[in-house]
């Protein structure tokens, strides 16, 4: 399935920015740290983003969600040499070990980058959708003991280049 996400910054309130959202299907929304909050906005939006994208969504599971999730969502581009359908195999395995090495994860989505537009510093290829029940869920589950940390990062340099990463977490805001 095909679907539309941007990325937002706010311009001031965060509360103001929430309200501004009107029509969006769902944000997922940062608390600001002191930098201004950023959103993730899932369907069309119009207003001025950092960056838009098209993709192609990859749910790999579903544990159910009944309520609002806290999410995280990481933006990567392959390191030199891994494009196409080797990008894809080899992202597509770091699934088993992200359902391993991160017990809270309830929904996981691996999104292809089908199309971009917006600032060069966004432009990725992959976006991993990682969403938990709650913060607390993300803050006490997010690994599943002290080793984790250095299976996933090792796996991660597989299919991703982490000079280029980046990562917005943030709560399901329900407008």
């Amino acid at each position: 399935m095909t679907k539309r996400l941007a990325v937002v910054r706010a311009r001031g309130d965060r509360d103001d920015f929430i309200r501004s959202f009107g029509g969006v299907e769902l944000a997922f929304v940062t608390d600001p740290d002191p930098r201004p909050a950023i959103a993730v906005i899932f369907g069309p939006y119009d207003g001025n983003a950092l960056a838009r994208f098209e993709v192609e969504e990859n749910l790999l599971w579903d544990d159910g969600l009944d309520r609002p999730s806290y999410s995280m969502f990481a933006f990567f581009r392959p390191p030199a040499g891994l494009f196409g359908e080797s990008f894809v195999a080899a992202y597509r395995q770091h699934a088993a070990v992200a359902r391993v090495q991160h017990p809270g994860i309830r929904r996981y989505c691996q999104d292809i980058v089908l199309s971009f537009e917006g600032e060069d510093r966004w432009k990725c290829t992959g976006i991993s959708e990682l969403h938990f029940a709650s913060r607390d869920d993300f803050r006490d589950r997010f690994w599943l003991n002290d080793e984790s940390r250095d299976v996933i990062a090792k796996d991660v340099l597989r299919f991703s280049d982490p000079t280029t990463a980046k990562q917005l977490v943030g709560a399901e805001i329900r407008l």
